[in-house]
């Protein structure tokens, strides 16, 4: 899709918000937010990357940005004559090279039929609102069936990159403390706003940390330089945000 330079993003967000919170205190609204998978879901399987056939390219199932609850679905073949199992990974990314992507599961599918190579095995996908991801294989000729429920798969993210998260955090707020604040912009409204970004780091997903990140860098930028329009304006965004991911 091309992007579209008209459109305030700004006022998007804003516009959501409100639509959001009038849906919530049971004003009918015209238009309904929804929730989508903030990365793509797949699995692994030989196909060619590069030009060259790799044993773990990644075939994306479920797309980035789909809206969910959504259950989609691909095939898979086996790849030698009486193939009777098949190892299953599941994968959250969006790298073409599976392996550069976060596996958040695997399974082995057992006790297929003796069948020539090429037997078809459906993968199907399905994740609901609450993060929780089914997978299930089934072989296509006899309907065998295995499956996994892998839980909060949308939060899921590379543990160094949240610790990395946290001590950058907690770094700006050990400077604020070396500082010592002071004035109205270090109000305990601001100081509990802070705080409840830094609790949701954990289950936030990789853009929203980042943005959260951004934003508390930006306040205490602001509060040091002493910049009132500057630190409403980050404190507002911050808001903003956290309201949304609450909602």
């Amino acid at each position: 899709m091309d992007p579209r330079g008209e459109v305030d993003p700004d006022l998007c967000v804003a516009m959501g918000a409100a639509i959001q919170g009038a849906a919530i205190t049971g004003t009918d609204v015209s238009a309904v937010l929804v929730d989508v998978t903030p990365y793509t879901f797949g699995t692994s399987a030989i196909g060619e990357l590069d030009g060259e056939l790799y044993p773990y390219t990644f075939v994306p199932i479920i797309g980035k940005n789909t809206p969910i609850p959504v259950r989609r679905s691909e095939v898979v073949f086996t790849i030698h004559d009486q193939q009777q199992s098949v190892e299953l990974r599941i994968f959250q990314g969006e790298n073409q090279d599976a392996l550069e992507n976060v596996q958040i599961g695997e399974f082995q599918v057992t006790d297929l039929s003796k069948a020539p190579a090429g037997n078809p095995v459906i993968v199907e996908l399905a994740l609901d609102r609450d993060g929780i991801l089914q997978v299930t294989a089934r072989e296509k000729i006899t309907g065998l069936e295995r499956r996994i429920i892998i839980n909060n798969a949308i939060s899921r993210y590379d543990d160094a990159q949240l610790e990395a998260a946290r001590q950058k955090v907690g770094a700006l707020f050990a400077e604020q403390t070396k500082a010592g604040g002071g004035g109205a912009t270090s109000d305990t409204e601001l100081e509990f706003l802070l705080a409840r970004a830094r609790a949701k780091l954990d289950e936030a997903g990789e853009e929203d940390r980042t943005e959260i990140i951004d934003l508390i860098e930006a306040i205490h930028a602001a509060r040091s330089d002493g910049d009132g329009t500057r630190l409403e304006t980050a404190r507002g965004q911050l808001q903003d945000l956290l309201f949304y991911l609450k909602t």
